[in-house]
């Protein structure tokens, strides 16, 4: 999992997303759900063999802010943002972040 503390580390990222689907996770340190779903990605970083990209509120909020912003949907913690070709291409929070479900949403992307 990958800590971003930068809008610049997010822009990076949504880049990325051109050659592989990339996951933004916004995660609480004192939220309990928030801690479950860093759980679930983790176990879905060594499925699918990626890297989360994390940004947590408490140190990054510039960059939480931003997240919101360039996505268009109100930060809600848990969340993740999953970006396909440079686009967004689906988010989650709280109980809806789930590996199975992730897993079988990322699979199902096209190539890129």
């Amino acid at each position: 999992m990958k800590t971003m503390t930068k809008k610049s580390d997010i822009d990076e990222a949504v880049h990325h997303s051109m050659s592989m689907p990339v996951l933004l996770f916004i995660h609480s340190r004192t939220c309990h759900q928030s801690a479950a779903a860093q759980t679930a990605l983790r176990r879905l970083e060594k499925q699918l063999d990626i890297v989360v990209h994390r940004v947590v509120v408490q140190e990054a909020p510039e960059a939480s802010a931003y997240a919101e912003e360039i996505s268009g949907i109100k930060h809600e913690s848990p969340q993740v943002f999953l970006y396909h070709n440079g686009r967004l291409a689906g988010n989650w929070d709280h109980g809806e972040i789930d590996s199975d479900t992730l897993f079988e949403i990322v699979m199902q992307l096209p190539s890129t």
